[in-house]
């Protein structure tokens, strides 16, 4: 990085991704055993290293441990246990690799949720529109440029007129629930936009074999008989 020049955006990933291994790093030493201790034991008499050995695993053997955890520790010969704080560092550390996971989903243009990194505040329907949000702003630019590299590659100016496309499909990421899919079939079909075996093919079914089932049929009362058919005439 210069002066004139910002970091790229390889260089600020690269950065992002160090930062969260380094923190990985740093949490598997903090929190394996032996890394730091939780206290000291302090006494004003002089110990001989085999004392002070003995004294350790004695305490280990007490204290250490699920099995042990909150025994009650009987001190004697002068001892004293001192807690060893946690400083203002380590205390951020959880929040530290929460925020590098959003910075690195930020980069990958990723919602936190789609890793499972869930909002501190979220219900069902913000969760819902996250997932819409990630449909048009991360998956659906790739699309685009999938079905153009596509339609690049594979396709001829001939195939291209005749109305050959390269098209990704991706409605099962935005299908909804069961309620949600009756209603947007239902005004399809009754707009005439799908046939009934085409609302078949979408929620999984086998198709009639019924030739109308491949026809799309408007409703009547919305657009009139269908073309061709004559209106009834008045017998008088």
């Amino acid at each position: 990085m210069t002066s004139f020049e910002g970091l790229s955006l390889q260089a600020v990933a690269a950065q992002a991704m160090g930062l969260a291994a380094n923190l990985e790093t740093f949490g598997a030493s903090l929190f394996s055993n032996g890394a730091k201790p939780s206290g000291m034991l302090t006494t004003d008499n002089e110990l001989s290293p085999e004392q002070q050995k003995q004294l350790s695993d004695s305490w280990n053997a007490q204290q250490s441990g699920l099995a042990n955890a909150h025994r009650t520790a009987v001190m004697s010969g002068g001892l004293k246990f001192e807690p060893v704080q946690t400083n203002a560092n380590e205390a951020q550390f959880i929040e530290s690799r929460r925020y590098q996971t959003e910075e690195i989903c930020r980069i990958m243009r990723v919602n936190p949720l789609m890793v499972m990194q869930a909002a501190d505040s979220s219900s069902y329907a913000s969760v819902e529109q996250m997932f819409l949000a990630h449909q048009t702003h991360t998956l659906n630019p790739w699309y685009a440029r999938f079905e153009q590299s596509a339609e690049a590659a594979l396709l001829t100016n001939d195939d291209i007129k005749k109305g050959y496309r390269v098209f990704l499909d991706s409605r099962e990421m935005t299908r909804g629930n069961a309620t949600d899919q009756a209603t947007y079939l239902a005004h399809m079909k009754q707009n005439g936009f799908m046939t009934t075996n085409e609302g078949r093919d979408f929620v999984g079914l086998d198709r009639f074999t019924d030739p109308d089932s491949d026809k799309p049929m408007p409703a009547a009362n919305l657009y009139g008989p269908k073309s061709g058919t004559p209106a009834a005439s008045d017998p008088k």
